[in-house]
């Protein structure tokens, strides 16, 4: 199997900032999607994520596009 990779684009205390940052991406072409992740005692974050890729161009070419926009995106292997 394949591995799959992730672009992250923030992650939020508060689900309206992610909802923002993922409209943000939406108007620049990029389909992103919010997970919450429960941190224990820091309470839930909403993590902004692109993918997932299979093919690290891919990721490459909107990782470029995104920061010519000013968005910064962290590389992600998923599990």
């Amino acid at each position: 199997m394949k591995e799959k990779y992730f672009l992250q684009a923030g992650s939020f205390r508060k689900n309206d900032e992610a909802e923002n940052m993922k409209a943000r991406l939406a108007f620049l072409g990029v389909s992103a999607s919010i997970q919450p992740i429960d941190l224990a005692e820091k309470g839930t974050w909403y993590r902004v994520r692109i993918g997932p890729f299979t093919n690290k161009a891919d990721i490459d070419e909107i990782s470029a596009s995104l920061k010519e926009n000013g968005i910064g995106a962290q590389f992600i292997k998923a599990q």
